[in-house]
């Protein structure tokens, strides 16, 4: 290892203390050590560039104040070091010069400069290693400072007083901030580290925001802030674009699904958790293996992968589990979303049908068709029911008169085919298959004896709103011996109900003032106690069922005569007297 060399220089005119300087530098072994004479008040040289650490030794008592501000200012100049020797006379005064090492002269010997230069030493290694680094730092600030002069963003130093201090020619090119602002205060306070906004208006007077970015430079021995500006209208739009597509995505009725180039899901929308049952919490950071169903093979998932890793779309038919086990077919799209420089990064899967719903729709359709076949059926059938009705009464009124007669044989048949038809419709309808709508009569509380004590009066009140077919039914219980009134409405026959009494009512379903449930409910609100029929051509609506199955029975027209007269007897007994 080299020996460390000093080179001792001593401040002082008097011969007898440098030659007892000599003989104390002779004495140290440690380190190889020269010394010399130095006038106090001569001025200081920077000393050769030797391989030896100069060290300058200062007396108090040699100086005046002035001369040893002097010294030191010249010694500091150089950044060498130094010891300021005092006596006891001089010890006051140490403290006020700061000197960095100190020593009373009755301690100058070879023992306490042995133990003082090693600390002499390592501190100037460190002053000459931050010398050294200082220029290196100026070296590169310098070609920093070239930098910004060649950059394309657009830059402004800023020194520690908040002075503009340079502005690179992008500033102008991009921003119109002239040169000429160098020296004026910036309208903002600024510190390192920030990102903020700056109103141009503040600077250029033109309405315009752009971005600001801070950080710290040293420039020239002073701590100084750089700007960068950087145009965020693009950078907005692209986010407001971005947002908007998030929205537009999130809020889908499709269900989206997106994995990293990995397969990694990073993104689910709402629709894909209502489909699937998986929550984000679920699914991010799992792979689609979640939704795997093993209803195909291995190789249908292979081909899948490698279709879509060569950066072509999937698309297909494929088995799906959601998260309770319950396995759904949907067509999906997969498609590969790649970079600027062409690699895939993503990869969005997309449902663009869902087969199963696709299957429940159809026969939603299907159904809403046949309702709408029955529906008019129905339509037709109860347009057919009502004149039937009154030309089968009409036939069976003139049965007696021409019951022999050809013709009334041949419309009887004719009749009766008409008839058929009329059913066949009703069974489109699905009438046929309530078990309280037919022709037979349902539910009859009237055969018991009881019922029949309570039909003692046999005035019966019929209401329709077809008039000839009210008065056929009037005629023919008429004539089957039977009191009866008619109405054409329900609140015509509430009427009749407060002035008379009656043993049966029978009344239509579908009336337009009144429906016949409602009427049905109000004369039993009322306290009849007597007995009720329905009769219709339509099919009973669903939520009126409740009501029509409260009725005493039920007549599907057209319907024979033969079981009207036979309901009637049942419910309120044969005529008293029966009319020819």
């Amino acid at each position: 290892m080299n020996e460390t060399q000093f080179d001792l220089a001593y401040l002082t005119s008097k011969e007898t203390a440098f030659i007892k300087f000599i003989d104390i530098c002779s004495q140290i072994e440690k380190f190889s050590v020269s010394g010399r004479i130095v006038p106090p008040k001569a001025r200081l040289e920077k000393p050769a560039d030797t391989s030896a650490i100069p060290v300058f030794f200062v007396e108090i008592k040699d100086l005046s104040d002035t001369e040893i501000r002097e010294r030191f200012r010249e010694i500091k100049l150089f950044d060498l070091p130094y010891v300021l020797l005092y006596d006891d006379a001089h010890a006051g005064e140490v403290s006020g010069y700061n000197p960095p090492y100190w020593l009373h002269q009755k301690n100058l010997n070879a023992f306490e400069l042995t133990l003082l230069l090693p600390k002499i030493e390592a501190d100037h290694r460190l002053r000459v290693q931050a010398g050294y680094l200082k220029r290196k730092f100026h070296e590169s600030e310098k070609r920093f400072i070239g930098v910004f002069r060649s950059k394309t963003e657009a830059t402004i130093v800023l020194n520690h007083d908040g002075l503009i201090r340079y502005i690179n020619p992008a500033c102008q090119e991009l921003f119109d901030i002239p040169q000429n602002f160098v020296g004026q205060r910036f309208p903002l306070d600024v510190k390192a580290g920030e990102i903020r906004e700056l109103d141009l208006r503040l600077l250029t007077g033109k309405n315009r925001t752009v971005e600001i970015v801070t950080n710290e430079l040293i420039w020239e021995d002073e701590l100084c802030i750089t700007l960068t500006l950087r145009d965020t209208r693009e950078l907005r739009r692209l986010e407001d674009e971005l947002l908007t597509f998030r929205h537009v995505i999130h809020l889908s009725p499709l269900p989206i699904m997106i994995t990293d180039q990995y397969g990694t899901i990073i993104y689910i929308n709402e629709q894909f958790s209502k489909c699937t049952g998986h929550t984000e919490k679920d699914a991010l950071g799992k792979t689609p293996r979640i939704l795997k169903s093993n209803a195909h093979k291995p190789e249908f998932y292979k081909k899948m992968w490698e279709t879509i890793t060569a950066g072509e779309t999937w698309r297909g038919q494929i088995c799906n589990k959601m998260k309770d086990g319950r396995l759904y077919w949907e067509k999906q799209v997969i498609s590969p979303v790649r970079d600027k420089r062409g690699d895939i990064k993503f990869y969005v899967s997309i449902r663009i049908e869902d087969i199963q719903k696709r299957k429940e729709e159809k026969a939603r359709q299907k159904a809403e068709t046949l309702k709408s076949v029955q529906e008019l059926a129905g339509g037709i059938a109860h347009e057919f029911s009502q004149p039937l009705q009154v030309l089968t009464i009409s036939m069976s009124i003139l049965e007696q008169q021409v019951a022999d007669s050809e013709y009334y044989v041949k419309a009887q048949r004719s009749i009766q085919r008409i008839v058929e038809l009329v059913d066949n419709l009703k069974s489109i309808t699905a009438l046929r298959q309530q078990d309280y709508l037919s022709t037979k009569i349902i539910n009859i509380r009237a055969s018991s004896e009881e019922a029949m004590e309570k039909s003692r009066q046999q005035r019966i009140l019929i209401i329709d709103d077809e008039p000839e077919l009210l008065d056929s039914l009037i005629e023919v219980l008429h004539l089957s011996g039977y009191e009866c009134d008619g109405a054409s409405n329900g609140p015509e026959a509430l009427d009749h109900i407060g002035n008379q009494s009656y043993s049966l009512i029978i009344s239509d379903v579908d009336m337009p003032e009144m429906p016949g449930t409602e009427l049905f409910k109000k004369i039993k609100e009322s306290g009849y106690k007597g007995h009720f029929v329905f009769m219709t051509g339509y099919e009973v609506e669903e939520e009126l069922e409740d009501t029509v199955r409260m009725a005493d029975a039920f007549l599907s027209k057209p319907f024979p005569l033969l079981d009207l007269k036979n309901l009637v007897i049942k419910l309120v007994g044969e005529p008293l007297s029966e009319k020819d």
